[in-house]
């Protein structure tokens, strides 16, 4: 169904921007199964967080942390309602750049771009340095989410 509505919404011809921003909008399974990703818009750009872990308490019975964050005042922040995906801007048919990925297990906030390979796919790209670098294997990686069927 929802693929159906974002072609009605470019039919009619609805701003490049809000209709880009609704075919990224759902809920994404990361690469490793561990967590999903809720995308939506925020401020015209294309923004996520967390909102289910597989494993959402630690061996201890305690919620999850950002514990991997280089600042100590926000390493006991919940990765369950945690911001990783932030200011992406759209760049094109099903595309965004120009805003960054956290990487909670990394404690890293790195450059990202995403575009969609087909409607249940979402490609994340973040770069260690600088985008147009990207090429390079070791200064970039790429995952894709699946996204979750409602």
């Amino acid at each position: 169904m929802f693929p159906v509505i974002v072609a009605v919404l470019l039919l009619l011809g609805i701003p490049f921007g809000a209709s880009a921003q609704l075919a990224a909008a759902g809920q994404w399974v990361t690469a490793d199964g561990q967590a999903r990703v809720a995308t939506f818009e925020c401020g015209g750009a294309l923004c996520g967080r967390i909102v289910w872990l597989k494993e959402p308490v630690d061996e201890s019975g305690r919620v999850r942390r950002d514990v991997s964050n280089p600042y100590a005042d926000l390493r006991n922040r919940p990765l369950l309602g945690l911001q990783v995906l932030t200011r992406l801007q759209p760049d094109g048919p099903e595309r965004w750049s120009g805003g960054t990925v956290y990487v909670p297990e990394a404690g890293r906030e790195y450059r990202a771009s995403i575009s969609m390979e087909g409607p249940n796919i979402l490609v994340v790209r973040r770069f260690v340095w600088l985008p147009w670098l990207g090429w390079l294997p070791w200064l970039s990686s790429t995952e894709r989410w699946i996204r979750v069927s409602a």
